[in-house]
């Protein structure tokens, strides 16, 4: 359902392009953006990536805390370090995904990304 404001910049684009090869073009951009016509496979996939990736980082969250209140030390080698180093180091890692998951997001709904096996090599050959 498309909004106000999506609807004035359909109605404006629309006016703009005259031929039906030009309007069908331009709804299949669109619905690629939304990521309506990219498939409900790649939705589902993407969501679940980013609620993992969120909760990750409150995990990390949550368990520096906790460190920090119960006052949880760890022993690493000869030295005691505080639980919430882990729980940081955690936080960092999920908020580092939830930006890997936006970056994997903008490459899969490209209009031109297709699946490749090559993707999926072992010896990776670079092209210089």
């Amino acid at each position: 359902m498309l909004g106000n404001h999506e609807h004035l910049c359909y109605f404006y684009a629309s006016a703009l392009i005259e031929t039906t090869e030009g309007r069908a073009a331009f709804m299949n951009a669109a619905e690629n953006k939304r990521g309506r016509k990219c498939g409900k496979e790649k939705l589902i996939s993407i969501s679940a990536l980013y609620v993992l990736s969120v909760l990750i980082a409150l995990v990390g969250a949550a368990f520096s805390i906790a460190s920090f209140t119960e006052g949880i030390y760890f022993p690493v080698l000869s030295c005691q370090v505080p639980g919430e180093v882990f729980g940081v180091v955690i936080l960092y890692l999920g908020i580092r995904y939830f930006f890997s998951v936006r970056k994997l997001k903008a490459e899969v709904y490209r209009p031109d990304s297709t699946f490749s096996w090559d993707n999926f090599r072992k010896n990776h050959k670079h092209k210089v």
